[in-house]
């Protein structure tokens, strides 16, 4: 019986180990380019055109998303306003191999900006890194919230938003992969705009808002 505590324990031990070391990694932005900072706390720069921000470690520790901007920014837009930036995801591993886009803009396709994408923001992934969540600029005021796969296909655009955050923590969560995101709402009957924040299935549609946004984060854990 000691024998077997004695496993449990170690076992234990190890599963904790393992996930202070996760959460031990660290991917942030220099200088306009991406750093990844191992359980070892050894830095390494991974990417090295001094224009790349918003980077996102995906959840099993082995792949970056980050935001590229493109300079100068193609085209002319008919619409009566210009984005903030044009830019496109790419992707890359935390050793450095595999820098690759996955999302290109398709601001000089669209110039009516009806289906733009190119002013990136709030990269995340869903919890088994399968897909990615991403906002972009679609008028002067407001943003869209989009999902694709990781590889950048099958985009599909879900909701109007200005925030972003993916419910992570454990799978028996029952919002586990939802999004959180900050829209604005015009109620039935109402003359003014209201802010909200929603919180979504994966899927975009609105599951309910959320009243008191710390009390949310202290029940469940952003990924």
């Amino acid at each position: 019986m000691r024998r077997k505590i004695a496993i449990l324990m170690c076992s234990i031990g190890i599963g904790i180990l393992l996930a202070i070391s996760a959460c031990a990694q660290e991917v942030y932005e220099k200088d306009q380019n991406i750093y990844f900072r191992d359980v070892n706390n050894k830095e390494s720069q991974l990417t090295f055109k001094g224009k790349d921000y918003g980077a996102k470690l995906s959840p099993d520790r082995e792949k970056i998303i980050f935001v590229r901007e493109i300079k100068p920014c193609p085209g002319t837009s008919d619409a009566g306003w210009m984005p903030s930036d044009c830019e496109e995801i790419w992707a890359v591993n935390v050793d450095g191999s595999n820098e690759h886009r996955i999302i290109k803009s398709n601001y000089a396709d669209h110039p009516n900006m009806s289906y733009y994408l190119g002013s990136f923001d709030s990269l995340n992934f869903s919890p088994d890194g399968n897909y990615i969540f991403f906002l972009s600029q679609h008028c002067a005021v407001d943003a869209i919230l989009y999902r694709a796969n990781f590889d950048g296909s099958n985009i599909k655009r879900l909701s109007n938003a200005h925030q972003l955050d993916v419910v992570g923590g454990y799978p028996k969560d029952e919002y586990y992969g939802h999004p959180v995101v900050g829209i604005r709402k015009l109620p039935k009957g109402a003359s003014v705009i209201k802010w909200s924040v929603v919180l979504m299935a994966p899927d975009g549609h609105e599951i309910k808002e959320i009243d008191n946004l710390d009390l949310f984060w202290k029940t469940h854990k952003k990924l």
